[in-house]
């Protein structure tokens, strides 16, 4: 995971989907997805699992964590990037 420094301000980013309407080329933000469908089933009634060709679905970094927030066991090689994992 990398680290920014700002003043006295620390954040890192690592393994994230982050929405932007334009380019993005920043260097401490690495390992990161900027565009493609995360594909959620409902944005809307705040169902954030993705589904069947969502970019995050492989995305993830191989992970010390076995499971995902529902108790699904993870794809330890290839995880889905987020709190649950797709199977």
């Amino acid at each position: 995971m990398d680290t920014l420094q700002v003043g006295v301000f620390d954040f890192s980013f690592g393994y994230n989907y982050l929405k932007r309407d334009e380019a993005y080329d920043y260097s401490p933000y690495v390992n990161c997805l900027f565009s493609g469908d995360p594909k959620f089933v409902s944005i809307t009634d705040k169902d954030f699992h993705p589904t069947t060709g969502s970019v995050l679905i492989g995305a993830g970094a191989n992970a010390t964590v076995l499971q995902d927030i529902e108790g699904t066991n993870r794809d330890l090689n290839n995880p889905t990037l987020g709190c649950y994992e797709s199977n």
